[in-house]
């Protein structure tokens, strides 16, 4: 619970998969500036493809963030955000763990990676709205076409995700239980 606004808000996080614990989620929000905790209800990291469908509670917009939904099923996407929430899909990862072509590590990097860029859409979506709403419009999320990678929102999101896990490269591996690379 914090305030926001003189009103007492709680943030929901429920994770139940093998990569982020509820606890390391919250740990690593703390990390963030004390702009963009405020800004987030609810993160669910979705433990299963069906499991994602159950979790998938919104009140508006239902067809776009269906169609996220479809993405993180054919291992697409690893998250979205949609209103105040925050939805992340550590179960895509699964068949590079068998395959042995992605380490624990390097999964649990990615997830927090994917975290940071969420929230980074929730500061656009709040401080920078109407920029925010031109540029998400322009970009097919349908397909994720190149137009995807060449949008500002996208861009800004994936330099604050690195420059968030640069900065805190230490203490991220201590959240995440990470020991150091010799």
């Amino acid at each position: 619970m914090y305030k926001k606004d003189d009103e007492t808000v709680t943030l929901k996080i429920e994770s139940k998969n093998k990569h982020l614990s509820t606890q390391q989620i919250y740990n690593l929000l703390l990390l963030l500036d004390s702009e963009y905790l405020p800004l987030v209800k609810r993160i669910v990291a979705v433990e299963n493809k069906w499991h994602s469908l159950i979790k998938f509670k919104l009140k508006k917009g239902i067809l776009i963030h269906g169609i996220c939904v479809l993405q993180a099923f054919q291992e697409k996407i690893a998250g979205f955000r949609c209103e105040e929430q925050i939805f992340l899909f550590p179960f895509i990862y699964n068949r590079y763990e068998k395959e042995g072509t992605m380490s624990e590590e390097a999964i649990k990097l990615d997830l927090v990676d994917t975290l940071y860029h969420e929230m980074r859409h929730l500061y656009q979506a709040t401080y920078l709205h109407e920029r925010y709403m031109m540029a998400e419009k322009q970009y097919n999320i349908v397909s994720l076409d190149e137009n995807y990678e060449e949008n500002w929102i996208e861009q800004d999101a994936n330099r604050f995700a690195k420059k968030m896990i640069e900065q805190h490269q230490e203490k991220i591996q201590e959240i995440l239980e990470i020991k150091e690379r010799a």
